[in-house]
């Protein structure tokens, strides 16, 4: 009977520390991952920040005149495409984060396009709304540049601890699992560069 009492305050002992010990890992990790899920958000934002200006872009154009369909429905598309893409932060997937990042090319491409529209209509160059509009966009897409950097400072941060010992152990035991980085496509020395400040692609 001691015998049995022995080992079950034994195997309860254990099972406390055990608990203990995951908990206290279990909190760093979800600190790391909270930071990985606020600068996503920052993304996120940003990327709602340049698909909020895209109307004021094709009403400005429409209202200088110009008709160019398949361009204004291009850029329709594809900001109707990108907001249709829905990420849950916490739990970010390599095939989510690709699914995003294709309709956010989607959308600089076809905004591309249309600020190019600048070059054949000399009515943009002299529209104040739409080089106002010009300027927040590039200042924008500097945001979204400098937000997916934050981000992968983030993700890296929390992969690099749940991958160390002892935290791999309390990662695999409650479900923590490696962050996506926003990372080059193949090929992407060829991939077109936009610039906005010209509405030109180098």
């Amino acid at each position: 009977m001691k015998k049995t009492i022995a080992i079950f305050i034994s195997v309860l002992a254990l099972a406390v520390i055990f608990a203990t010990w995951t908990a206290r890992f279990y909190n760093k990790m979800l600190v790391e991952q909270e930071n990985t899920s606020r600068a996503w958000s920052e993304v996120d934002n940003a990327t709602q920040r340049r698909s909020d200006l895209i109307p004021n872009l094709v009403q400005t154009v429409q209202a200088a005149g110009i008709r160019e369909a398949k361009t204004l429905t291009a850029v329709a598309e594809a900001r109707a495409n990108a907001s249709a893409v829905k990420i849950d932060a916490s739990n970010i997937s390599d095939a989510e984060m690709q699914k995003f990042l294709k309709a956010q090319k989607g959308v600089t491409s076809a905004l591309s396009r249309l600020i190019a529209m600048k070059e054949s209509y000399p009515q943009l160059k002299t529209s104040e709304n739409f080089l106002r509009l010009q300027k927040e966009l590039e200042a924008t897409e500097n945001r979204i540049a400098a937000a997916r950097y934050v981000y992968n400072k983030a993700a890296q941060d929390y992969n690099t601890l749940i991958r160390k010992i002892p935290y791999n152990f309390a990662a695999m035991v409650v479900g923590f699992k490696a962050k996506p980085y926003f990372k080059a496509d193949e090929g992407a020395q060829f991939v077109t560069k936009v610039n906005f400040a010209t509405g030109t692609e180098e």
